[in-house]
């Protein structure tokens, strides 16, 4: 199975602790605002509702973290550790947070 590993951030800085692990088959679609670029990833269960994992940025970095992002998703990934996304992906993230819903 392929997973992205998404480090919690906050102020720019990667959480110590946490961490959401999100399998490639179930990542929905990806969308983009003014300053953040969302994530949306299948429900767990029973839960139809698509749970988030929201990106938060710059003005002006959405577009090149998503493209970053979804070229990531679509490369040659092997089976292996998962890759990381956290505040070192690109210089312009300042949080990274997930809800379910």
């Amino acid at each position: 199975m392929k997973v992205l590993k998404f480090r919690k951030v906050g102020s720019s800085a990667n959480d110590a602790d946490e961490a959401y692990y999100v399998p490639l088959d179930r990542v929905l679609h990806v969308a983009t605002a003014a300053t953040s670029v969302v994530l949306y990833t299948q429900g767990i269960g029973a839960n139809t509702v698509p749970d988030t994992l929201t990106i938060t940025c710059g003005a002006g970095d959405e577009l090149a973290i998503a493209d970053k992002l979804t070229q990531l998703m679509s490369g040659h990934m092997s089976n292996g550790a998962p890759l990381t996304v956290g505040a070192e992906f690109y210089a312009g993230i300042t949080t990274i947070a997930y809800a379910a819903v």
